[in-house]
């Protein structure tokens, strides 16, 4: 059975050398192959100064593939919409997942958070996001907090995932005066990680975390993990998409979202 590869945007702006050893750090760790998909667009020429051909964008990203490390997947350089062609091609390999740097928030030249946050509403396969002011080392743990959803059981499986494959210890936060449900989540999160052989660090008593947005500055170097919500309400849409500006965040924390869907991708455990 072919083993499923992490599909990389690679847009080669300033971010690309940090982009790089998140490519190979993921690499090295799980052994998967890591596709390179580099996108054609109106800021094609900004980006190399002039216009190119694919053979030259080739080399480049060839080079990329080298001073990563990584020595399986594939190269596809493609004309138009980044995020159609990153879900398009993500579901033509069946990638395990996404690795993709964002730019700002509301960035109106290159690829943002806002854009990729819709992108990955409308998708099964999770995408690890890297936000722009992020300065790789090497994570040590993949965090989350509980929420009031139901359906925020659904990253139990992901989060064993990259504790397993990544070499991440697992840090579990309870809301301060979490509700009921809350609990509930949080007490089964815990229990489906020790059900496969991890042992989660939990925190009960996180003075001051209520939110996704509270723990970010507490993950720097760090991954968070991030049940995306559902499509923006009515404050999301006056105040800007809160998951949207969570994976764009200015301490650089980078945000592995999952999507509530019934047919998202569930690794194996």
């Amino acid at each position: 059975m072919k083993e499923q590869p992490v599909l990389c945007f690679v847009d080669f702006t300033d971010i690309t050398d940090n982009l790089k050893l998140w490519a190979g750090f993921v690499h090295k760790k799980t052994g998967r192959p890591i596709d390179l998909l580099f996108v054609r667009d109106n800021n094609t020429h900004i980006v190399f100064g002039s216009d190119v051909d694919d053979s030259t964008i080739e080399k480049k990203l060839d080079a990329f593939r080298t001073n990563a490390g990584i020595t399986s997947g594939d190269n596809y350089i493609k004309e138009g919409c980044n995020c159609t062609l990153i879900s398009s091609i993500a579901e033509s390999k069946d990638a395990i997942y996404t690795l993709i740097p964002v730019h700002k928030y509301n960035d109106v030249q290159f690829l943002n958070g806002k854009t990729v946050v819709k992108m990955l509403r409308k998708s099964r396969i999770p995408g690890l996001i890297i936000p722009e002011k992020n300065k790789f080392t090497p994570p040590q743990s993949v965090s989350t907090i509980a929420n009031f959803r139901r359906a925020q059981k659904i990253t139990a499986p992901w989060l064993v995932h990259l504790s397993k494959y990544l070499d991440l210890k697992i840090n579990m936060f309870m809301p301060a005066n979490g509700e009921q449900q809350v609990k509930h989540n949080f007490s089964f999160l815990r229990q489906f990680c020790e059900d496969h052989g991890i042992t989660p660090e939990p925190n009960t008593s996180a003075s001051g975390i209520k939110t996704d947005k509270h723990l970010l500055k507490q993950l720097i170097g760090n991954i968070h993990m991030l049940h995306l919500g559902p499509q923006p309400g009515f404050f999301d849409r006056l105040f800007g998409d809160n998951d949207a500006r969570l994976v764009s965040n200015k301490y650089g924390t980078p945000v592995f979202c999952v999507n509530s869907r019934d047919d998202l991708l569930v690794p194996c455990t």
